[in-house]
This record gives structure tokens, C-alpha cells and sequence, in this order.
């Protein structure tokens, strides 16, 4: 069996090191447009975009789905854990929020009526 040569060796712990890094650089921020889809519903399979955005240290984030345009009433991020949460009123009920955001995906769940509703997220392309 060939022993690899230094160069070769070297190369490979350079790429691994440069993957890493860029790996570690994938914001954890909500900012942005995400395409969700919230199952198990009694509506069924909702799907929609969110769109999140920073203002100062402040949190806006509005709902389209189901021909609505739904504010978020309040909406919070956790920059160290990557958690979001919120709510807003949807037919006069309330419905809160909670998801976890790992780089472009989104999931979490919706609740409203003491019951929840699996929620998946995708960042949109810019």
C-alpha cells in the first residue's frame, strides 16, 4: 500500500479545515423569504412563505398562506440557539410559533387550539 506523500496529506487537511470553516460560517439568523409547509392541520397540508426581517434589534416577520397576509403580532429570535418564536391571530384565534433555525431550514411547529402542527421551513434563493 503507497504511503501518501506530505504534499498530498497536507491538501486533504487544508480542504478539511477550509469545508469546516465554511460550514461554521452559515448564518443563524431568520432574516430573509422561507417557503414552509405546516401539516397535519384541519385545513390539511398548508404551505406559504414567511418573510423575516431585522429591524435594528427588533424582530418583523408576515405570514402568506391560504390567499392571507397575516403581521406577526410579535416575533422573537435567540441568536444563540437559533430559536424563533411568535404569534399572530388567524381567524380571530390566536396562533403562536416556535421553530428552530439551522442554517437554510426552518422547523418547529404552530400552535393554536391546544393543538400543534409540524412546521418545516426553507430558505428561499436571494
Amino acid at each position: 500500500m503507497k504511503s501518501l506523500s506530505t504534499k498530498t496529506l497536507f491538501t486533504l487537511i487544508v480542504i478539511a479545515i477550509l469545508t469546516s470553516c465554511a460550514s461554521a460560517k452559515v448564518a443563524k439568523t431568520p432574516a430573509g423569504n422561507w417557503n414552509f409547509t405546516v401539516t397535519e392541520t384541519p385545513y390539511g397540508e398548508i404551505k406559504g412563505e414567511l418573510n423575516i426581517a431585522a429591524n435594528g434589534k427588533a424582530w418583523t416577520a408576515r405570514m402568506k398562506s391560504m390567499g392571507e397576509d397575516k403581521p406577526f403580532d410579535q416575533f422573537l429570535f435567540d441568536s444563540k440557539t437559533g430559536k424563533v418564536t411568535g404569534s399572530f391571530y388567524f381567524q380571530g384565534n390566536p396562533v403562536n410559533f416556535d421553530a428552530v433555525v439551522e442554517g437554510n431550514t426552518m422547523k418547529g411547529a404552530m400552535s393554536a387550539g391546544g393543538s400543534d402542527f409540524p412546521f418545516n421551513g426553507s430558505r428561499s434563493a436571494q
